[in-house]
């Protein structure tokens, strides 16, 4: 089992797998590349992996409402936030953080509206984002807008790495990839066999996610006064 594996080894796995000829079939190398970066990107929203794990911070400028969203992490990695996985932001004002909420609605525009009403701290902020757009098409927007200049932490899961030629590495697992892949074509080919290559890579998924770290969450009572959170420390999941 092993991540950085280059696509041209992907490939040549998972033909051995699917009994292939090596050297000779190349007709369906294209076809086999796509297969394999398909379910790296599908893998890669089914599960928190420790390992994409990234922060990101956000200077959000005094009387800014839309800042573009961040493509430099924390260790100055180009690396894109994976917004398809769950997000988890906090703000630094005053040298504290804490955790700000998802989404503006129209009772939070009634209350501070645009940038004629400046106030701190940032308390919202949502994703603002539409790729077919020809000018600003991804941006952060913040609520309400700052009246002096603070900072937004994104922690989350980055977008997995490009995997078309034969050079690219796969973020992910290689058997993983390889064995649900010989799997999605043993059922396509009517294997004989199909439903050993479907439990071998439910198997070899179960045991790879069995050896990740697990991060125990405190359980929490409490409600938000004034702005910050009075809680209780119940138990250790």
């Amino acid at each position: 089992m092993a991540r950085g594996i280059v696509l041209s080894t992907l490939r040549a796995l998972l033909k051995a797998e699917l009994r292939d000829a090596q050297e000779t079939n190349t007709v369906l190398d294209t076809e086999y590349n796509y297969a394999l970066a398909n379910m790296q990107r599908d893998y890669s929203l089914a599960y928190d992996w420790n390992f994409l794990r990234h922060d990101w911070d956000l200077t959000c400028s005094a009387g800014t409402r839309y800042l573009s969203i961040p493509t430099v992490d924390t260790r100055a990695q180009s690396v894109s936030i994976n917004f398809e996985r769950p997000v988890h932001t906090s703000r630094l004002y005053n040298n504290l953080r804490h955790v700000i909420g998802y989404g503006i609605d129209h009772e939070h525009y009634n209350l501070y509206e645009g940038t004629s009403e400046l106030h701190d701290p940032i308390q919202r902020w949502q994703v603002v984002t539409n790729s077919n757009e020809s000018s600003n098409p991804d941006e952060i927007e913040v609520w309400p807008v700052p009246a002096k200049e603070q900072s937004i932490r994104f922690t989350g899961q980055r977008v997995v790495q490009a995997l078309s030629s034969d050079l690219h590495k796969a973020d992910l697992d290689d058997l993983l990839l390889v064995y649900f892949v010989a799997a999605n074509y043993s059922s396509q080919r009517e294997f004989a066999n199909a439903s050993y290559f479907v439990k071998r890579a439910n198997d070899h998924l179960l045991k790879l996610r069995a050896s990740y770290p697990i991060k125990k969450e405190p359980i929490i009572f409490g409600l938000p006064i004034n702005g910050r959170e009075k809680v209780k420390l119940i138990a250790t999941a």
